[in-house]
């Protein structure tokens, strides 16, 4: 979407719900955590992988003015983007799953 290079987190449903458990379970982790894969990837390398898992192609982006004209102001959730990195899980020694994005799409795909 749009010129492809915001950030995209991601999680595995496995790690989302593994790390909620072990918070639930913890009686000294506290706070915010944030529930996200290591590897943030750009929405450009999310459609690359993606069609990539499924055999298909990722040709034709799609522009930043269409998603505003089909979406306005909520477009920028789309064409914005976050680089999300789990740093407090991972400091409570949280061992993810699927640390990559294409392990992850090739499990639930």
């Amino acid at each position: 979407m749009a010129d492809g290079q915001q950030w995209l987190s991601w999680i595995h449903r496995t790690d989302f719900i593994a790390i909620i458990d072990k918070l639930l379970e913890s009686k000294v982790l506290q706070g915010i955590f944030n529930a996200t894969a290591p590897g943030p990837v750009t929405n450009a390398e999310f459609s690359q992988t993606l069609g990539k898992v499924l055999n298909r192609p990722t040709l034709l982006p799609l522009p930043a003015f269409l998603l505003k004209i089909l979406l306005g102001e909520m477009s920028i959730l789309l064409i914005g983007g976050q680089r999300v990195i789990p740093t407090r899980i991972e400091q409570a020694e949280y061992e993810f799953q699927f640390k990559t994005l294409e392990q992850a799409l090739m499990d639930v795909l």
